[in-house]
C-alpha cells in the first residue's frame, strides 16, 4: 500500500486553473482544494489510503482492548485458584456495609455485554442469600462489635426491590436484637434508603443533606400514537379485564380497570414501607403519612425535631461513635473496621465448595424466555437443564425455586413447570420463595409446587394470556417498499410482518389464547386445591399484592428466602448443618474468556448526558417488547412495572 502510494505520488501532476489548486494522482483521482471555499475533497486512492489507515487502527485497539481484558480475567483466575481459607484478624470492629450497590436476587457475574462499563462502576456486588448469611452470622461473631450503614442504594433491572429490601431489614432488626447496635450515617435519604436505614439504633445525617420521602409511582411508556402515526399495527388478542400487558403497544394511557389495580398497590405498599418506617422510628404512622402528604422533603433540622433521625452530624462525627462503639485504630485514627465484601469472602473461604447441595436455590429472574440466562432473562433451556440435573443427579434433597419474574413465554414458562413436577416426583420437594414479583409466567411455574413464600410486598397473581402481532404494511408503504408473496395454502404466510392478520387468522389465535388461559386456570386450581370458580373469579389477569394472594390463596404464608430454604431442609427431613448451593451457577473462567472472544459483545462506557438517559430509557421500555420470544408470539405477563425512587 505504502510503496503504490509513493508511486501514484510520483506520477502525479499539478494543475492551477481560477484559484483552484488541484493534486492530481494517476486515473485524475486525489484531492481538490478550492482556496474561495476552503473545501477539500478527499478521493479515489488517496480515501482508500485513509479509510484502511483508520481500519487497521481500530482493529488494533480492539485487539489490545480483548487483550487487556483477557489479561484481567485470567489473572482473576490465576489469583482466586491460589486463595486458600481467609480469616479476618480485626477484633472489636465494626461491619461497614456500604448500601451503593444493586442488591440482586441472583449472584451477580461481570457480564461480557457489560463488562467496561461493569469494571468502570466498580463498587460492591452483592447479591441477597450471601449479605443474609453473613448478617446471620455477625450476629454471633464476637470480632463484630456492631453494624455501621452508609451510601446510597443504586436499583437496576429487578435488584434492590422492596420485597428483597423487606428480607434484608428485617435481618437488620435481627441483627439489632443480639444486642449489637447498628448506626446510619447519610448524605441524603431517599425512600428505599430511608427505608433501610430507619431500623438503626442511631441514623445521623449530615447537615447539608435532607429527607426525601415522596411516595410511590408508576409510569410507563405508551408507543401507541406513535405505531399509528409511523403505520406500525398493532393486533392483540388476550383474556380478562385486567390483561393490560399490551397496553402500552395500543393506547396513550393506562385502561380504567388497569389504573384502578396499579392505584391499589401503590396505595397499600405506601402503607406497608411507612408503616414499617413509623415502627423503627417509634413515631405513630398516621401521624407520618399525614405529614407525608402535605411535604416530602425535610431539611436535617426539620428531620430532627419530627424524629426521622437521631441527630445532625458530620462523617468525623460518625466515625468518632463507631470508634465508641468498637474500637480506635491507633494508626490511622479510624474505627477498626471489616467491609461487608472482605466479611463475605472470609464466609465463602470457610464453605465447602459442592457442584450440588442438600438444598438448591434455583433462580428464575427476569423475563421467562429461550434466550441465555442473563441480567434481563431467565432463559427457560438453560433453568430446565438445572433442574433435570439435580433430579438425575439425586444428591439434592430439596430445591427453593427463587421467582423474580414478569413471566414470559407460555411454552417457555410451560417447559420449566414441566420439569418442576418431575422434580418434585423423584421425591424432591420443591418450595418457592417469591421475590419483587412473580406475576404470570411467574406464577405459572410456581402454582404447583409444595409451598409459596412471598412478602406482602410481592407482586403475583396477573393470571391470563395475551396474544401479540405486529406489521409494518403501511410504514413500508410510505418509502416505496411493498411485498409480493407466493404461497401454498392462504395461510402459509401467517408470521410475516408485511400484512396484518385477517379476522380468520385472528380468531385462531383467539382460541390458542383462551385455550391457553383455560390450562393455566386448571394449573392454578389443582396446585393450589382451589375450586375452579374460585380461580376464575381472582384471575382475569389481576396483579395482586402479597397481602391480597395470601388471604385469596395463591400464596400460602408471609416470609423471605431464608424462611423457604428453612421449609425446604424440614420437608425433606434434613438435619442442621445442611449444604445450600445455587443455581445457575456462575459461568466459569473458561466460558467467560471464550464469550470475550466475541467482538460483538465489547461496548465502550455509556454516556451519561440526560438525552442519551433518555433515549435509554425509550429504549429500555421498548426493549422489553423486542425481548418476548415465543413463536407464535402467545404470552404470560405482568402488564407493568412499577418505578420507585
Amino acid at each position: 500500500m505504502r510503496r503504490a502510494f509513493r508511486s501514484a505520488v510520483r506520477r502525479s501532476s499539478f494543475m492551477a486553473r481560477s484559484g483552484h489548486f488541484r493534486f492530481q494522482l494517476e486515473g485524475n483521482k486525489g484531492f481538490s482544494f478550492d482556496k474561495a471555499s476552503g473545501a477539500v475533497t478527499i478521493c479515489g486512492i488517496l480515501k482508500a489510503f485513509f479509510q484502511e489507515v483508520l481500519r487497521k487502527t481500530a482493529t488494533n485497539l480492539v485487539s489490545f482492548l480483548i487483550l487487556f481484558l483477557l489479561g484481567l480475567v485470567i489473572t482473576t483466575w490465576v489469583l482466586s485458584s491460589f486463595k486458600g481459607e481467609q480469616e479476618i484478624e480485626e477484633k472489636d470492629a465494626i461491619l461497614v456495609i456500604d448500601l451503593s450497590m444493586n442488591l440482586t436476587d441472583r449472584p451477580e457475574e461481570l457480564d461480557p455485554t457489560e463488562l467496561i462499563p461493569q469494571l468502570a462502576r466498580g463498587g460492591p456486588r452483592h447479591h441477597l442469600f450471601d449479605v443474609l448469611k453473613g448478617l446471620r452470622k455477625a450476629a454471633k461473631d464476637k470480632r463484630i462489635q456492631g453494624i455501621f450503614l452508609h451510601g446510597s442504594l443504586e436499583p437496576s433491572g429487578y435488584g434492590s426491590g422492596y420485597p428483597a429490601l423487606a428480607e434484608l431489614n428485617e435481618e437488620l432488626l435481627r441483627f439489632r436484637k443480639s444486642g449489637k447496635p447498628i448506626l446510619a450515617f447519610a448524605n441524603n435519604l431517599t425512600m428505599r434508603d430511608y427505608y433501610l436505614m430507619s431500623v438503626a439504633d442511631e441514623l445521623l445525617l449530615n447537615p447539608y443533606g435532607d429527607v426525601m420521602l415522596q411516595g410511590f409511582a408508576s409510569q410507563a411508556t405508551f408507543f401507541g400514537n406513535a405505531f399509528e402515526k409511523y403505520g406500525v399495527n398493532v393486533q392483540l388478542v388476550r383474556t380478562g379485564k385486567f390483561k393490560g400487558a399490551a397496553e402500552p403497544l395500543i393506547s396513550d394511557r393506562f385502561s380504567e380497570e388497569n389504573r384502578a389495580q396499579i392505584q391499589a398497590i401503590l396505595d397499600q405498599r405506601w402503607l406497608d414501607v411507612t408503616d414499617s418506617m413509623a415502627t423503627h422510628r417509634k413515631i405513630q404512622s398516621d401521624k407520618l403519612r399525614a405529614t407525608l402528604e402535605k411535604r416530602f422533603r425535610f431539611s436535617p433540622e426539620e428531620a430532627d425535631v419530627m424524629g426521622l433521625i437521631d441527630r445532625v452530624a458530620y462523617a468525623d462525627e460518625a466515625i468518632d461513635r463507631l470508634a465508641e462503639i468498637g474500637s480506635r485504630d491507633k494508626e490511622s485514627g479510624d474505627f477498626v473496621k471489616i467491609k461487608l465484601e472482605k466479611y463475605l469472602e472470609e464466609m465463602q473461604s470457610q464453605e465447602k465448595e459442592e457442584e450440588q447441595g442438600e438444598v438448591a436455590i434455583v433462580y428464575v429472574e427476569g423475563t421467562i424466555s429461550d434466550r441465555q440466562v442473563s441480567p434481563d432473562d431467565a432463559g427457560a433451556a438453560e433453568i430446565v437443564a438445572e433442574l433435570r440435573d439435580i433430579r438425575w443427579k439425586g444428591k439434592t434433597k430439596a430445591v427453593v425455586l427463587r421467582v423474580n419474574s414478569p413471566g414470559g413465554g407460555v411454552t417457555a414458562s410451560e417447559n420449566i413447570r414441566r420439569e418442576i413436577g418431575r422434580v418434585r416426583e423423584a421425591g424432591i420437594p420443591v418450595v418457592v420463595s417469591m421475590g419483587t414479583v412473580a406475576t404470570s409466567g411467574g406464577y405459572w411455574i410456581s402454582a404447583q409446587c409444595d409451598r409459596i413464600f412471598a412478602k406482602p410486598e410481592t407482586l403475583t397473581g396477573s393470571i391470563g394470556v395475551f396474544g401479540l402481532f405486529m406489521d409494518i404494511e403501511e410504514m413500508a408503504k410510505e418509502f416505496g417498499v411493498t411485498w409480493d408473496t407466493v404461497k401454498t395454502a392462504p395461510h402459509s404466510d401467517i408470521m410475516s410482518f408485511a400484512r396484518p392478520k385477517n379476522e380468520e387468522e385472528i380468531a385462531m389465535a383467539q382460541e390458542i389464547v383462551d385455550d391457553y388461559y383455560d390450562r393455566f386456570l386448571t394449573k392454578v386450581a389443582t396446585g393450589r386445591g382451589l375450586p375452579r370458580e374460585k380461580v376464575e373469579e381472582i384471575a382475569q389477569g389481576h396483579v395482586w399484592s402479597g397481602r391480597d394472594a395470601r388471604a385469596n390463596g395463591l400464596v400460602d404464608e408471609f416470609g423471605g428466602l431464608l424462611d423457604a430454604i428453612g421449609h425446604a431442609a424440614k420437608l425433606a427431613k434434613l438435619s442442621t448443618g445442611y449444604t445450600v448451593t445455587e443455581h445457575p451457577r456462575k459461568r466459569d473462567h473458561i466460558q467467560l474468556i471464550s464469550e470475550l472472544l466475541d467482538l460483538s459483545l465489547i461496548q465502550g462506557k455509556k454516556d451519561q448526558s440526560p438525552t442519551k438517559k433518555v433515549l435509554r430509557k425509550l429504549e429500555k421500555d421498548f426493549g422489553s417488547w423486542v425481548r418476548l420470544n415465543d413463536q407464535r408470539g402467545i404470552y404470560a405477563l405482568l402488564p407493568w412495572r412499577i418505578g420507585v425512587p
